[in-house]
């Protein structure tokens, strides 16, 4: 095995995805690195940490924007429905939480009876 590439050897074989293993391989790598081609590995490593939190902060951002879409839409469904039932304009802004502006707005958006 002296002198083997273990990236090549890795990738041909789908090491890597048995986590143990892959883990071993990598340590066994990066144990004859040089000074310099360990500053690379860990400057890699921590680039890649990065661009992982990146996208995990913005996967949940696009959660929370997509929560706060829901209720938005659920609460001005019910405006809408409470509005048709006759319910009174103060009421539906207390049961719905909506601001007076945008009850307004939805109550100018009914077809008019």
């Amino acid at each position: 095995m002296t002198g083997m590439n273990f990236s090549s050897w890795k990738c041909s074989w789908g090491i890597r995805q048995i986590s143990g293993i892959g883990l071993f391989l990598e340590i066994a790598e990066i144990k004859h690195l040089t000074p310099k081609e360990m500053e690379t590995y860990q400057k890699s490593l921590k680039n890649n940490y990065y661009v992982r939190d990146i996208a995990n902060f913005a996967r949940m951002e696009g959660r929370m924007e997509g929560r706060m879409e829901g209720r938005m839409e659920r609460d001005n469904h019910l405006a809408i429905r409470l509005l048709k039932r006759g319910t009174p304009f103060e009421e539906v802004i207390d049961l719905t939480e909506l601001s007076r502006e945008q009850v307004l707005e939805l109550l100018n958006q009914l077809p008019k009876s």
